[in-house]
């Protein structure tokens, strides 16, 4: 295939993302002439750390430290053993919820703001609709520690946020020659709510009538929550995961 979109969906996908470059850089070797890492999620803590976990990317392929691809194509040019496939720069969907606020900011913010007469039969529609669907803890929930284990948050804010983000339009252009996989955990908020999303909208996208292949890596629980766990923050102790 020509390129490999890998979608890191929250901080698990962007684990084994980590792994398949410390793999790649082994001399696994890959079906692809590039491998194109996707990085979706909206916790802004993780974002912070962003560019500490980005480090092995950008050793892998940056020709300025010099990256070690490039050393040891120089090494060995004619018989590669490391480093062999090309790994781009990272497409990082970093709607960070922290400059979202809460789900009130995404589903009816005119009215919620003001903006808008909220005795508009529209805005009264959609008011009335995101109180069925969810409570008033949700809809007040800082965005900025995740989704913690509510996938039907993480959901709304990702579709209305992180995948109208132009950059993700490259993704949804991939060619039938091309392949993605999706990867992350479903027992969290960002996986969960990511992992489905995505696939079907690649699946139902109606710009390519050719679709790439795609797959998926979907991990299952692989650590559990302490109930002490909480947040330092007394404003955040009642939005600790939901690790049920």
């Amino acid at each position: 295939m020509n390129n490999l979109y890998v979608l890191a969906i929250g901080g698990s996908g962007e684990r084994i993302l980590r792994s398949l470059t410390m793999a790649l850089a082994t001399g696994v070797d890959l079906n692809a002439s590039k491998v194109i890492p996707v990085i979706v999620d909206n916790e802004g803590v993780l974002f912070d750390d962003l560019e500490e976990k980005g480090k092995s990317w950008f050793s892998y392929r940056d020709p300025e430290y010099p990256g070690v691809r490039a050393l040891y194509s120089e090494i060995s040019p004619d018989i590669p053993s490391f480093c062999k496939v090309d790994i781009a720069d990272p497409i990082i969907l970093d709607v960070s919820g922290g400059n979202i606020g809460n789900l009130k900011n995404v589903i009816g913010c005119p009215a919620s703001q003001g903006e808008q007469d909220p005795n508009d039969k529209a805005i009264k529609s959609v008011l009335a609709e995101r109180e069925l669907l969810f409570t008033e803890s949700e809809l007040d929930m800082p965005l900025d520690v995740g989704f913690v284990g509510c996938p039907n948050i993480g959901s709304v804010v990702m579709n209305s946020m992180s995948l109208t983000d132009a950059r993700f339009n490259t993704v949804m252009a991939a060619s039938p020659k091309d392949g993605v996989i999706v990867v992350g955990s479903l027992f969290g908020g960002t996986g969960a709510a990511g992992i489905p999303l995505i696939v079907n909208k690649l699946l139902q996208n109606e710009a390519t009538k050719d679709k790439p292949q795609i797959g998926v890596v979907a991990m299952l629980p692989y650590f559990q929550i302490d109930e002490q766990d909480g947040h330092d923050n007394e404003k955040m102790a009642s939005y600790d995961v939901k690790s049920d």
